[in-house]
């Protein structure tokens, strides 16, 4: 004679979510996980990784060249003031940046790129910058057509001076106008490109976005 088992309050469980799957399935499918979603997810974890082990290699690369210059230019630097300085690593143009358009002082409509900068070190983190920037903007269409809208410069104290911080975090306020023959403000997206060289030693950084119209 057998004697039956008593079933485990895990088992029990189990057994019940079991059955409300398979009654629940006539009207509506249940998505198992699979393996190729772990993978997917182990992929951009290392993704993300990579990029952040990029960027802390850029830093110590510029630190260390600040490090090594002869001491008659830069002077006797301390190891850990050398690893504790911030490098530039990266520059983006930021999600907010738009073009819009405004009045003039004579009273007639203009059209204005507004592009907000942020400089990052390699730890990610936002970081002041020196020297100049020059942002170019353009508008493709879907015949193939480029339409060049303008391009301007700011010099180190400009650059400076376009410095902002606000509830959404610090970064640099470049305002462009925009211009071209036979062209309105407004439709389709603009696409503005910053190019900036830091100084004294003269790199050179480059972050380009496609903008949206702001009414």
């Amino acid at each position: 004679m057998k004697v039956a088992r008593p079933i485990g309050l895990g088992a029990a469980v189990g057994a019940a979510v079991w059955a409300a799957i398979t009654i629940g399935c006539s009207s509506a499918r249940v998505m198992m996980p699979t393996d190729n979603d772990g993978l997917r997810r182990e992929v951009q974890g290392l993704r993300e990784q990579v990029s952040a082990l990029e960027a802390q290699r850029m830093e110590l690369q510029q630190q260390l060249a600040a490090a090594t210059k002869p001491v008659a230019e830069a002077g006797s630097i301390d190891a850990q003031v050398a690893e504790a300085t911030p490098q530039l690593v990266s520059l983006t143009v930021e999600a907010g940046s738009h073009f819009l358009s405004k009045p003039s002082a004579n009273g007639g409509p203009t059209c204005e790129a507004v592009i907000y900068l942020k400089p990052t070190d390699g730890r990610g983190r936002f970081m002041q910058i020196v020297g100049r920037a020059r942002a170019s903007a353009f508008q493709l269409h879907a015949d193939g057509r480029v339409v060049n809208l303008g391009t301007a410069q700011w010099d180190p104290i400009e650059v400076r001076d376009a410095w902002r911080d606000g509830i959404f975090g610090a970064h640099y306020t470049l305002r462009l106008p925009l211009t071209a023959e036979g062209w309105s403000c407004g439709g389709a997206p603009v696409t503005v490109r910053v190019e900036f060289t830091s100084q004294p030693d003269g790199r050179t950084f480059s972050a380009q976005r496609e903008m949206p119209f702001q009414q």
